[in-house]
């Protein structure tokens, strides 16, 4: 390293050091919730400023050590394999070219000298850059509050695509914003020799005193179930930790098990007569015992054993396609509908605890896993299931990409080296409420008062009953269905005395429907006997009125009533009284009934129903 450059180095330790504003504000980044990219999504994007003037280009979240950008004419009109999205490519300014850009950036390299772990999972090749530009961060998309972050490194690729084992590929079309903190410098050698070191984007911030840690809470959201992405920059939103984060001291996870689950309704599994199916954790055909895990939204799959997509598929109906590496659904099984319609979920359990030993699940529904390759990796859209099957390296472990994302929180605190992972909500969660996340944090707190996970999915996902699924009929559960673990079909009547077979009608709903039967007649024939014994009471309570009646002696001096009682009609009938023995005339009375009906008085009830401030500074110093 250069003797200037060792001083430039020190220089920005000893400023990263006291560069800590305890009352900075956390920064809020923007997705793009109005149009979705693919070809493998759809996907919510982020929307990025490099260069000056601005160039906004479309990014993906992610834990790559440096941010990654499409030059000028790697998505040309020639390239048969690029699916551009609105804004992708970054073309020099004059400002960068002013500042010799193209004399301080690094000879083209592979994509494993850009990071190994990401490239390898993309199965990137090609070549790509190191150079230098201004980046600018946007407060929630506000032009009034913006970051500049100059010197800052990225790695542009000229040609880079990802590569599909069947020789279907795509030119990379979308950057990735890196939310990296272990590393504060980016390092490299130009084209004219020198060395050079240049800014990475959290530390960039923080040293420059626009957030108050290098940390970073994120969601990516869906755009299917329309849950829109979040990500904050020196904090989180801990409307989107539904439950207490599971934590690490790494960039790893360690999984014990994924089951299947349905919540509510029947089943529409395939192959078995069960709603709750786990072990499927699975390596070399044995059910695995805990494997480490990454998850990284720079990447769209869950990447997990062979045997363990096997074991998920088994129960779906997909099939698997060597040439893709990915399951496809088969969209004419009358399951497909039911399962990403209903609440039929992926179960991944994770260590948890002080000592490791207890277990956290987070939840994905079908929902969310039903996403669409488009052109060029398919000529028309194709609706698949994101299990990529991959072989764990001591630098690549297995990982759990955007598709588990777009259901879990992520969070990481790069001062203490701690990572948080959590239940994400669904759709109907609450209202965004940003916490800081300080440089000595190791546990950042979920939310307040948290809706359950399954309340925030209700309204989209609706329960499977007997007369909306084909269970009822087709008997899909039972075993007649796509077996996904290659690509065939299995017939299995094993369960045809099953007690809970949903080909027909269970011994115990025989049972019920006995039951309910039997209540429902002796409740009717009861009802039937009350009302006529009733009737007849009431009958002869009205015929003792009409006859007269016997009633007790009268005072002295009267005479007793000739009759007491209602005429025919009902109407209140006269006593006639006979006159005194001395002749004289007396009053006459009326027996009178009234009857008062009160009817329902009708309460009346009355019931009433309640943004963050962003720190606007702008330091422009050297763009490139």
């Amino acid at each position: 390293m250069a003797p200037s450059n060792l001083i430039l180095s020190f220089i920005l330790l000893a400023f990263t050091a006291a560069a800590q504003d305890p009352n900075a504000s956390p920064w809020q980044i923007a997705f793009n919730t109005t149009t979705s990219i693919g070809p493998d999504g759809p996907w919510w994007f982020i929307t990025q400023a490099v260069d000056f003037p601005d160039q906004k280009l479309s990014v993906f979240p992610s834990l790559s050590e440096t941010s990654i950008i499409m030059s000028s004419g790697a998505c040309s009109a020639l390239n048969a394999d690029c699916a551009l999205p609105i804004q992708a490519e970054w073309t020099p300014s004059d400002s960068w070219k002013s500042n010799n850009g193209s004399q301080k950036q690094s000879e083209p390299l592979d994509p494993t000298k850009w990071d190994d772990r990401v490239s390898s999972l993309l199965g990137l090749d090609g070549t790509g850059y190191y150079a230098f530009s201004r980046m600018t961060l946007y407060s929630n998309g506000n032009t009034g509050s913006l970051a500049y972050l100059d010197r800052h490194g990225l790695f542009v690729s000229d040609s880079m695509r990802a590569m599909y084992p069947g020789g279907a590929a795509y030119t990379l079309n979308v950057g990735l914003l890196s939310l990296y903190g272990a590393k504060e410098l980016a390092s490299w050698t130009g084209v004219n020799g020198s060395q050079f070191e240049a800014n990475l984007t959290l530390n960039s911030a923080y040293i420059s005193l626009y957030i108050p840690s290098k940390s970073f809470g994120l969601h990516v959201g869906s755009v299917a179930a329309n849950i829109g992405g979040s990500l904050i920059l020196g904090g989180y939103d801990s409307s989107r930790c539904l439950t207490e984060p599971i934590t690490s001291d790494s960039t790893t996870f360690k999984l014990f098990d994924i089951s299947l689950n349905v919540t509510r309704g029947i089943s529409a599994f395939v192959n078995t007569d069960k709603s709750t199916i786990s072990g499927l954790l699975q390596t070399s055909g044995d059910q695995a015992i805990g494997l480490e895990i990454q998850p990284e939204p720079g990447v769209p799959y869950l990447y997990l054993p062979k045997e363990t997509c096997d074991a998920i598929a088994s129960h779906l109906p997909v099939t698997y396609s060597e040439e893709l590496n990915l399951y496809l659904w088969d969209t004419k099984a009358p399951e497909y509908p039911e399962i990403i319609s209903s609440p039929h979920y992926l179960v991944f359990s994770f260590s948890s605890g002080a000592d490791g030993t207890d277990t956290s699940n987070i939840n994905v529904p079908f929902a969310l896993l039903n996403l669409t390759l488009e052109s060029p990796l398919q000529s028309k859209p194709t609706p698949y299931f994101p299990c990529s099957p991959w072989t764990s390296t001591e630098t690549v472990p297995y990982h759990l990409g955007r598709a588990f994302l777009q259901a879990a929180f992520l969070s990481q605190n790069s001062h203490t080296n701690m990572m948080f992972l959590a239940q994400a909500p669904g759709p109907d969660h609450s209202a965004q409420n940003v916490k800081k996340i300080t440089t000595t944090d190791t546990a950042i707190k979920s939310a307040s008062n948290p809706p359950d996970w399954e309340s925030t999915w209700t309204g989209t996902l609706k329960a499977l009953t007997s007369s909306n699924s084909s269970n009822s009929d087709s008997g899909a559960a039972n075993g007649t269905g796509t077996s996904s673990g290659n690509g065939g079909t299995e017939t299995d009547t094993s369960d045809t005395t099953n007690p809970e077979s949903k080909s027909g009608l269970s011994t115990k709903a025989i049972c019920g429907i006995a039951t309910a039967a039997v209540v429902g007649l002796g409740g009717g024939a009861f009802a039937l006997w009350y009302f006529a014994l009733r009737k007849r009471h009431q009958q002869s309570q009205h015929s003792r009125l009409l006859q007269p009646q016997e009633l007790p002696p009268s005072p002295p001096g009267y005479a007793s009533p000739a009759v007491w009682g209602r005429k025919g009609d009902g109407s209140p009938m006269t006593s006639e009284l006979a006159g005194m023995p001395d002749g004289s005339t007396q009053h006459r009375y009326e027996v009178d009934s009234e009857y008062s009906d009160k009817g329902p008085n009708e309460l009346d009830a009355k019931s009433r129903p309640a943004e963050l401030a962003s720190n606007s500074r702008a330091a422009a110093v050297e763009l490139a």
